[in-house]
């Protein structure tokens, strides 16, 4: 028997004590120091947020677009992040790309006329953004 979402954020909630929802949106021209401003940046700084938050995080969200905007390496980028999050972690795949401008890179902007289908749960669905600092992860 298959559980449905609600069921499996709630069950991660219980076991993790929070409502914490990791965001996976990481822009390559704001990546702290140390990081390179490139896919390789990218991946090495996403791996490190879902590696350090995952014993705290209830779920975790990607924005799409954060990735498409690196053609094929950024969705298999994205693939290899998802394979680190456990199974037991709700994932959501953030198709919507119309962020504020500010957060959306210009390249996606002009590709956000393709069009995309976003489902919503209405009231039921409630999303929790927490940010980290690097001088956070550090504790």
């Amino acid at each position: 028997m298959t559980t449905g979402y609600l069921d499996r954020l709630a069950a991660r909630t219980a076991a993790v004590g929070t409502v914490l929802c990791v965001g996976l949106d990481p822009d390559v021209s704001s990546l702290p120091a140390g990081f390179a401003p490139d896919v390789s940046g990218l991946e090495r700084f996403a791996t490190l947020i879902v590696d350090v938050t995952t014993p705290f995080a209830a779920a975790f969200k990607a924005n799409l677009a954060f990735y498409e905007s690196h053609g094929s390496d950024g969705l298999a980028i994205l693939e290899r992040i998802r394979a680190r999050i456990p199974a037991d972690v709700p994932f959501i795949a953030d198709a919507d790309s119309a962020e504020p401008t500010s957060r959306v890179p210009s390249r996606v902007q002009n590709r956000a006329s393709s069009g995309y289908v976003v489902p919503q749960e209405g009231h039921r669905f409630i999303q929790i953004h927490t940010w980290l600092r690097p001088a956070d992860l550090a504790r």
